[in-house]
């Protein structure tokens, strides 16, 4: 990839996961921020700020409009944090904002777009320009064949590379513990073991 800034895709499955991020990123290794990706946030809810107006992301379709003018700090976040649009936005727009993620100037050195397993099918294709995916699951969600949907689009689409895969991790959240995550971490990494180039490379 020709720009300057790391761009990385986390597919999660649980709005929580952006609480759990430092299960990929080490909180302090790199100046980071995280991009929402969705026609309409679905991290709003989890932050009390789903009754507030922002363009969120899609803000960056006006010219001159830097990463750092969008990014908000929010006390439960290791990160800053860029969210979708409330109102919601047409996904053209949204996939024309993160399309133009590799030309906004800033001082970010990673960029990481975080996309909801559900939203994926439809925003994927405007992420050819990401270097580096990964998924980030919930132990405890039944997300079974949305998962093997995306699975099967990612590679489809041709985004599953040896350069471009940076694995799967798993969490099981604080926040409200399942006695079944365990069963239910099977249960996903068997899905994911139907497709040779996703198959998990690290537990969290």
């Amino acid at each position: 990839m020709s720009h300057t800034q790391k761009i990385d895709c986390v597919i999660y499955s649980h709005v929580w996961a952006a609480r759990h991020i430092e299960s990929i990123y080490a909180q302090g290794s790199e100046k980071l921020v995280l991009v929402e990706a969705a026609k309409l946030s679905n991290m709003a809810a989890m932050l009390g700020c789903q009754g507030q107006m922002d363009a969120g992301v899609a803000g960056l379709l006006e010219p001159g409009t830097r990463l750092e003018d969008l990014a908000q700090r929010y006390d439960r976040l290791a990160f800053p944090l860029v969210l979708a649009p409330r109102p919601s936005v047409p996904v053209a727009a949204l996939n024309s904002a993160l399309s133009v993620l590799a030309d906004v100037p800033g001082d970010y050195e990673r960029i990481v777009i975080m996309l909801h397993v559900a939203d994926a099918i439809e925003i994927l294709p405007a992420l050819t320009h990401v270097d580096r995916f990964s998924f980030l699951l919930d132990c405890a969600d039944n997300v079974d064949a949305k998962l093997a949907r995306v699975a099967q689009e990612m590679a489809n689409l041709g985004l599953i590379r040896e350069s471009t895969w940076a694995g799967v991790f798993f969490y099981q959240r604080s926040e409200q513990p399942n006695a079944s995550a365990i069963a239910r971490e099977s249960s996903l990494r068997e899905i994911l073991n139907s497709y040779p180039s996703l198959t998990p490379t690290v537990a969290a």
